[in-house]
């Protein structure tokens, strides 16, 4: 260790006759410290017969070693008046930190079995500037021997307390002091004020120590576990602290007899220095003073073992795929050789990031070999950003490896991750007609054939539309990849039917870092003005010398018909190179696209089905397709003789009120570029003849999940009815209101924690065109079998609808109305919409015509964001929000299109669809 400091130079004054006033005080005074020596695991409790056995109770491996200076001290006279006032100078050597100080004092009662009031007082000069700062203030008397009782780092032996204190944080200088003043006491005198520290010195040395502490009484020997030792070492030394007046005649050591090299005993204390290196082995080792008498009582063994030099090298620094990326935390690893000629035992690698710096504990490297190493950097950068990473060991910190890199995007995550947009609408149609599309003749081309034109063709059954059908648009995407050379979309001219073309719209990506970053995208032409029915073709010529590849091409046609349905066709375009590789530092969840469509239905007919067009160039038999709660996988294969990949499906019953399609990686490659969403609604909702209210101006009543409203002024009630367990809400306004739709859906479960008491139904109602802000009150109207209560043992009366809302169930003023055949019905009032249960309570629903009161609020966790769907589907993704896209809620307030409604709002028209 790095030495063992005695001073002897011990400064006494008894209280009859103290030549010198204390500096204690000066208006300072430190917290004191019996709070934080409430650390169980830190004390010596294994009590036995001969007292508390010797554990470790510091341990770790430093730069400098393990100083101690014991403190051994005595005063032949008693203190007649009572107590005494010591003070310690110690000589520590010079250090760059403490990793672990401890103060042990030992104090003398009087009595070996009776109590004796012992009054301590500890006061500490850490910077050794003179002025004293109190430590801890201890009134003992009492009998107990062992564990004082609460106050665990105090312990009795016979007439002997043990106290210690953490004290790391109070030295600070190389020359710290303590005062000992046990004024008040029966006896008080001092037999030991020993300090132990731990220190870095920031040399390469590696010093291994460990701390046993207890308070045991005759022969005996404590445990050293250095299994963490490396199997070259030296300089291994053994101090140990007892109070007796009598010293043991044998020590060991691993069950060899072992010498002191150095000692002192003052009267009643004492220690021994040991060279132990012979003796020590690499795992447990122990410590023995099988020569002690009955009266010896062993209070501190401390053990140091300097480790031979090593040689650990940092080899190199790897960023996860080479790269830091932005919007995310980052993998770094580290490989770490052992150069030297035996094994390394245990060392630490650290991590330095821009200054923040973790710490990896390696067990033990065998000479010769390597690991590697990591830690997670949870910064989140920004692109273009510097990172400075310095890699080192503790076991040879000159052998350090500094790597510096720039933050770069990962083009392979979704665009959420990039800084990019999402798959977005490009253009919106509503027909009378319908949607073809095909990729016709139109093949892959690769850059490297050198090519000056590039051609595709279709023929009238490509594209067959009926008979008196009339084209409303039509628009080619061109998809291309590998552009090495900036060919798309500038220095290309497209004719289409021999017509120049100018493009209405390009998309790109590119995996942005690294080798091969070269673009890839989709260009988009309007072409209907050329379009013929009875076939088309299409020629890129390349202007310049460059080379790009062609994955094909798509041609969309939009078309006219008397004779078809209405529909809607969102057409979302963009570009998205995806691949969900663990080699690209990419999960699948990370490597996905997103096309969220801005979805306003049609109203005053009904919703018939919903079908789903995707694209994703490059993917054949691949990928993932996620809607609704639904997930398809693969889903795209190559269309025709393209490298496009295209999925058609029917998804009505997945369609909710904020659809978005996903495009998803797993362990693939792929591009996203357009999703197209095609709605298609049949008959007219035929309006039933409204039952007049006086608060009525707008609605209908239907069966139904969702219903709609025209206009209503301030003040006004709509009705809504409704098939299911809710009958009827009828919801009145605060403020005009150009219109409203509300849909009620039963669950059999919602993304929160529920309420207490049984559930009969949860409810999620979704609110559109106004905000809960533009709501008076809702009054729900909701029935609930007669035999279900039965089951439950329950009367009419037990039911109660609730409301979820800011983290908080609360039960809404609820009355029943009215027995009608199988079923109880019951009306209850809410001021808006959320998730609701209807749920028992004892008398919870009053009756019709009693006056009602608000219930006080069931407290569940804290607010949890509500999930549109289930943990499968696209809400449950966490990928960062897109930049530059708006997200429609569904209460969030939108464009109203019910002004077109006007007639059947004046005549109380309810709109209504059913939503699978």
């Amino acid at each position: 260790m790095g030495g063992v400091s005695l001073r002897k130079s011990i400064i006494f004054h008894l209280n009859s006759w103290r030549i010198s006033e204390s500096p204690r005080g000066a208006g300072r005074h430190l917290q004191i410290f019996a709070v934080l020596l409430l650390c169980l695991a830190l004390i010596p409790a294994t009590v036995s017969a001969d007292g508390i056995d010797l554990v470790t109770v510091g341990s770790g491996t430093v730069s400098g070693g393990l100083w101690s200076d014991p403190g051994v001290m005595w005063n032949t006279s008693w203190p007649s008046t009572g107590g005494v006032e010591v003070t310690k100078a110690y000589a520590m050597p010079a250090y760059d930190d403490l990793e672990w100080a401890r103060l042990y004092l030992a104090v003398y009662i009087g009595s070996t079995s009776e109590a004796k009031q012992t009054t301590i007082e500890v006061s500490i000069d850490g910077d050794g500037d003179g002025t004293f700062d109190t430590l801890a203030l201890e009134s003992l008397n009492s009998t107990d021997i062992g564990v004082t009782p609460g106050k665990p780092h105090i312990t009795r032996e016979s007439s002997n307390y043990v106290l210690w204190y953490d004290v790391k944080e109070s030295i600070s200088a190389q020359n710290p002091a303590v005062l000992v003043n046990t004024t008040g006491s029966f006896d008080g005198r001092v037999k030991a004020a020993c300090l132990v520290a731990a220190y870095n010195d920031g040399d390469a040395d590696r010093v291994y120590y460990r701390v046993n502490a207890g308070h045991f009484t005759g022969q005996g020997s404590t445990d050293f576990d250095l299994s963490d030792l490396p199997a070259g070492f030296a300089d291994a030394d053994l101090t140990n602290l007892y109070l007796a007046s009598t010293e043991a005649t044998e020590y060991t050591f691993n069950g060899d007899t072992i010498v002191a090299y150095d000692s002192d005993k003052v009267i009643y204390s004492g220690y021994n220095s040991f060279d132990v290196n012979a003796s020590l082995v690499s795992g447990v080792n122990t410590f023995g003073w099988p020569g002690a008498g009955s009266y010896y009582r062993s209070v501190l063994a401390l053990l140091s073992v300097k480790a031979q030099p090593a040689d650990i090298e940092i080899t190199a620094i790897t960023p996860n795929a080479k790269e830091i990326f932005a919007n995310e935390p980052n993998t770094i690893a580290a490989t770490v050789k052992n150069n030297g000629t035996a094994a390394s035992g245990a060392f630490s690698v650290s991590f330095s990031i821009n200054g923040a710096v973790q710490n990896v504990s390696v067990p033990d490297l065998a000479a010769g070999n390597t690991t590697t190493v990591s830690v997670v950097d949870p910064a989140i950068r920004a692109l273009g950003d510097a990172v400075t990473i310095v890699v080192t060991t503790d076991a040879s910190p000159a052998n350090n490896l500094t790597l510096t890199k720039s933050v770069v995007y990962n083009g392979y995550k979704g665009k959420r991750y990039t800084g990019g947009d999402d798959i977005t609408g490009l253009t919106n149609f509503t027909v009378t007609g319908g949607l073809v599309y095909s990729t016709g003749d139109s093949a892959y081309l690769g850059g490297s054939s050198g090519w000056t034109t590039y051609t595709a063709n279709w023929t009238a059954a490509d594209l067959s539309l009926p008979a008196n059908a009339t084209v409303e648009a039509a628009y080619l995407c061109a998809f291309y990849t590998y552009d090495k050379n900036q060919v798309m979309p500038e220095n290309v001219s497209l004719s289409f039917n021999g017509v120049g073309v100018p493009y209405l719209a390009y998309y790109t990506d590119q995996k942005l870092y690294g080798t091969y970053n070269f673009p890839s995208g989709m260009v988009v032409y309007n072409v209907t003005d050329s379009f013929d029915l009875s076939g088309n073709s299409v020629t890129v010529t390349n202007l310049g010398t460059g080379a790009s590849s062609f994955n094909g091409m798509t041609l969309f046609v939009v078309y006219e018909d008397p004779a078809a349905t209405q529909k809607q066709i969102l057409f979302n375009a963009g570009y998205d190179i995806l691949s969900g590789k663990a080699t690209y530092a990419a999960s699948p969840e990370e490597a996905t696209a997103y096309a969220p469509f801005a979805y306003h239905p049609l109203l005053g007919v009904n919703l018939s089905a919903a079908r789903l067009i995707t694209v994703a160039p490059a993917a054949s038999a691949e990928g993932t397709l996620l809607f609704g709660n639904q997930i398809w996988t693969p889903a795209w294969n190559y269309s025709g003789v393209s490298n496009i990949g295209i999925d058609e499906r029917d998804v009505t019953a997945y369609l909710n009120a904020t659809p978005v399609a996903a495009f998803r990686s797993d362990n693939d490659y792929f591009d996203a570029a357009c999703a197209v969403l095609v709605l298609e609604y049949g008959d007219p909702i035929v309006p039933p003849t409204p039952t007049p209210t006086p608060d009525n101006t707008g609605g209908g009543d239907d069966a139904g999940t969702i219903a709609a409203a025209g206009a209503l002024s301030t003040g006004a009630t709509a009705s809504f009815s409704y098939s299911g367990t809710v009958s009827r809400v009828m919801v009145t306004v605060s403020r005009p209101t150009a219109g409203i739709m509300l849909a009620v859906t039963e669950n059999g479960e919602i993304p929160v924690d529920g309420p207490s008491g049984a559930v009969y139904r949860y409810l999620e109602t979704d609110l559109s065109y106004t905000t809960d802000d533009g709501i008076d009150e809702a009054v729900f109207e909701f029935s609930v079998p007669l035999s279900w209560l039965a089951d439950q043992g329950l009367t009419v009366r037990d039911i109660v609808l609730m409301r979820y809302h800011n983290g908080v169930w609360t039960a809404l003023p609820t009355e029943l109305i009215g027995e009608s055949g199988n079923e109880a019905r019951y009306r209850a009032t809410s001021p808006g919409f959320s998730y609701f249960a209807i749920v028992t309570e004892k008398n919870g629903a009053s009756v019709a015509g009693e006056s009602l009161g608000e219930t006080p609020a069931v407290t569940v966790a804290p607010e949890q964001t509500p999930a549109a769907t289930t943990p499968s589907t696209l809400a449950a993704t966490t990928a960062p929000a897109a930049t530059g896209t708006t997200s429609v809620q569904a209460t969030t307030p939108q464009a109203s299109p019910l002004l077109g409604i006007l007639p059947f709002a004046a005549l109380g028209v309810f709109l209504l669809m059913r939503r699978k």
